[in-house]
């Protein structure tokens, strides 16, 4: 009888331990793709950045600069959906100061982590984040449209 009862016990305590694991696992997935997709942008924005500062302007004949512009767009297309006071956003903020090499700071993540948010709305940059030819009328026309709204993201940083 007391075997049985401790081999029940060991059962349940096994069972709780692989529900709670299995749920941990879960949490940890999605806040690695947001913490991802923030360091992604967070890089890209500070390649634009660095761009612009050393050369004043971001010419999008350079294929490099639309990439980064198109890395944007398809790495806030989830933070779009999931809005701004998700904690999805939270882990995108904690992404985006770490890829950025801290030019985003905490201070100014969650600003830049609206910005983006609302940035993912808009049509253009949806169509970029579903382009594959960065040097295609569309995409170029799509990645001017992202770079107008890119400027006061880039304004917030100073």
């Amino acid at each position: 009888m007391m075997k049985t009862m401790k081999r029940q016990h060991s059962l349940l305590l096994a069972a709780v331990a692989a529900a709670t694991l299995a749920a941990s696992c879960g949490t940890l997935v999605k806040t690695s793709a947001a913490i991802l997709a923030g360091k992604a942008v967070g890089k890209a924005i500070n390649a634009i950045y660095a761009a612009v500062k050393n050369g004043g302007i971001l010419s999008l004949t350079d294929s490099e600069n639309v990439g980064h512009l198109t890395t944007i767009a398809k790495n806030i297309q989830d933070l779009g959906k999931s809005g701004a006071g998700s904690d999805y956003a939270a882990d995108f903020a904690k992404g985006l100061v770490s890829g950025s090499g801290n030019l985003i700071s905490s201070a100014n993540s969650a600003k830049i982590t609206g910005a983006l948010c609302s940035l993912a709305g808009v049509p253009a940059v949806s169509k970029l984040a579903e382009s594959t030819d960065t040097a295609s009328p569309l995409t170029l026309e799509s990645a001017a449209e992202l770079l107008s709204g890119f400027k006061s993201l880039v304004e917030k940083l100073e």
